[in-house]
């Protein structure tokens, strides 16, 4: 270690430390003010919450009032009343008073989702559900199972009432209540109302800030409400223990998570409201405290680096410009010459580098310029085989000949020949579309005539395209692939599909037959010799003369791709970039 550092320059070193000791005290500075507005935060949090609880439980036990009324009406009904009374059965008109007494009371509040009342000493159940039986009233036989529970808690609670888990997502909790002769203090019947969500929304607007969860016990300890999902999926017991905290302020830990647990019990209900607040809260409201202080530091950190920059800026500078061109020569691009300064060493690497990289420019160019020479020299060697302007005379004469005795398809076939012939051995490499296309057909109509009807092939061609120019017989040299390759051995049709198209500026090209296919391991291979991850063998001129061609004609920018499925198709794509001739448009 020593070493190493010695090793280093004493700019270095003295950045080092500078840098060190800046960062250090910063972090010190950070720290403290962060912790502070942390316990800030936990305090005022704290007390704010604790005076909404209180005001929250408040309102329910305001709520709840509101119920216990509600549940006593029907002592107001004096019909009503004596037929909850009665022992011996209802008569019709009695049960109809009840049911019009539950009627009536049901469409008095708009927060209540059902409304039901038993008679005990008829073992009758009457109910008013909004999600059952629409506007009717049911009145079923009571089964003790139903109501023992209910019963029980409200028979040990001074005010008979009792608050209970709801049964369903739309409703707060359930609201128990029993009127009682006061003669002999004997149960008259047994209410319950379920409430909507409505109050527990006015409830939810104050602790819906910095991911609290807001949970509502009963008296027993019983779970009514939770904001969180993961409370709600707990066992009993767990519940539990979140209501037997030892205080009103407490530090829980919920599936890992701690959290800041404030509790308030209303001494008329015996409700118990609880909020809980993740502690990671904190750490967030202390971030957002800690911003203008943060950009003190940071205006005060970068004039600092400005300083210790610029004294490291003659080092560095030219050794970035040295790695950038390598960077560079790494993606075969060795034209940039690197610019040296800063020092004598740092002068004499980027000599030797920029020597190096003229060096491996210059061998690669000959290297390619070589390659592309001996390919022009074999497709040239081929061309002059055909000794074309002798064929093109003599082909005039004998379609002469076909036509003065009168033999139309003979004199066709000549002409298409003699059109083909000249098209490829007039100059330049690029041609219109329009004409490659033209030397297409007549390719095919020859071809027809020794296929007969086992060859059909389909033109799709965007006519915006019709200007482009491509290069000389491309597409013939895919659609001779198609043929030669592709052709069904017993005999059957084989159809090829010609598309041209553009898209994103560019020309696409694609031949595609429904042969025999090629094998994979060929594929891969002739797609390899086209994107040059493979040399070429050398063995013919077809479609990697053709990949070859257009990496000369193009630089790159065009490429040729191959697919095929064994016995189900072949699709050769050819992607070139739209150029045009001058003074026309594409």
């Amino acid at each position: 270690m020593k070493k190493k550092i010695e090793n280093l320059s004493m700019q270095t070193q003295l950045t080092v430390v500078i840098l060190s000791v800046i960062v250090l005290a910063f972090g010190i500075i950070l720290y403290s003010g962060y912790s502070g507005q942390a316990r800030s935060f936990a305090e005022e949090y704290t007390s704010s919450t604790q005076t909404i609880l209180e005001m929250d439980v408040a309102n329910l036990d305001q709520y709840i009032q509101g119920l216990r009324i509600f549940c006593v009406q029907p002592c107001l009904n004096v019909s009503v009343y004596n037929s909850l009374l009665k022992r011996k059965p209802l008569s019709s008109s009695e049960i109809s008073d009840i049911k019009q007494e539950i009627q009536s009371s049901y469409h008095s509040r708009t927060d209540i989702r059902s409304y039901s009342i038993t008679a005990m000493n008829q073992d009758l159940c009457f109910e008013r559900n909004a999600g059952v039986g629409g506007q009717h009233i049911l009145s079923t036989p009571v089964k003790d199972t139903e109501i023992s529970r209910p019963y029980i808690a409200c028979g040990s609670n001074d005010k008979y009432e009792y608050l209970a888990p709801p049964d369903s997502e739309d409703v707060f909790f359930r609201y128990y209540h029993y009127l009682i002769r006061l003669r002999n203090r004997e149960p008259v019947s047994l209410s319950y109302v379920d409430v909507d969500t409505t109050q527990l929304r006015l409830l939810m607007k104050n602790h819906q800030d910095y991911g609290q969860i807001l949970c509502l016990y009963n008296s027993d300890g019983e779970l009514l409400y939770s904001s969180s999902e993961d409370i709600r999926n707990q066992e009993e017991k767990e519940k539990k223990q979140l209501f037997g905290l030892h205080s009103d302020v407490e530090n829980v830990n919920i599936g890992g998570i701690s959290y800041l647990a404030l509790r308030r019990t209303s001494e008329e209900t015996g409700i118990v409201l609880l909020s809980l607040l993740p502690k990671s809260a904190w750490d967030d409201r202390a971030r957002d405290f800690l911003l203008p202080l943060v950009m003190q530091i940071a205006v005060i950190t970068i004039c600092l680096i400005i300083i210790v920059t610029l004294m490291i800026r003659m080092i560095t500078i030219p050794l970035k410009r040295l790695s950038y061109q390598m960077g560079k020569m790494g993606e075969g691009d060795f034209s940039p010459t690197a610019f040296g300064g800063g020092c004598k060493e740092t002068c004499a690497l980027t000599e030797s580098y920029n020597d190096m990289a003229a060096h491996i420019n210059e061998l690669i160019e000959t290297n390619y310029i070589s390659s592309i020479n001996e390919k022009n020299s074999r497709l040239q060697a081929l061309e002059a085989q055909l000794n074309p302007h002798f064929l093109y005379n003599t082909l005039q004469a004998i379609a002469t000949e076909a036509l003065l005795a009168d033999c139309q398809e003979i004199y066709d076939m000549i002409v298409s020949l003699s059109a083909n012939l000249r098209y490829t051995i007039k100059g330049g490499e690029l041609v219109r579309l329009q004409e490659e296309l033209d030397y297409v057909d007549r390719y095919i109509l020859l071809q027809k005539t020794r296929l007969g009807g086992r060859l059909e092939v389909t033109k799709k061609i965007n006519p915006k395209v019709n200007l482009a120019v491509i290069p000389k017989i491309s597409i013939q040299m895919l659609v001779e692939n198609a043929i030669i390759h592709g052709m069904p051995e017993n005999g059957a049709v084989l159809h090829i599909i010609i598309r041209v198209c553009m898209e994103n500026n560019r020309l696409l090209i694609s031949v595609y037959d429904d042969g025999k296919g090629i094998l994979p391991e060929k594929v891969k291979e002739l797609n390899d010799i086209f994107s040059g991850k493979s040399a070429d063998t050398g063995n013919s001129i077809g479609l990697p003369n053709l990949a070859s061609r257009l990496k000369i004609l193009y630089q790159g920018e065009a490429g040729l791709f191959l697919e095929s499925q064994g016995d189900q198709f072949t699709e050769v794509k050819m992607e070139l970039p739209i150029r045009k001739r001058e003074n026309e448009n594409v």
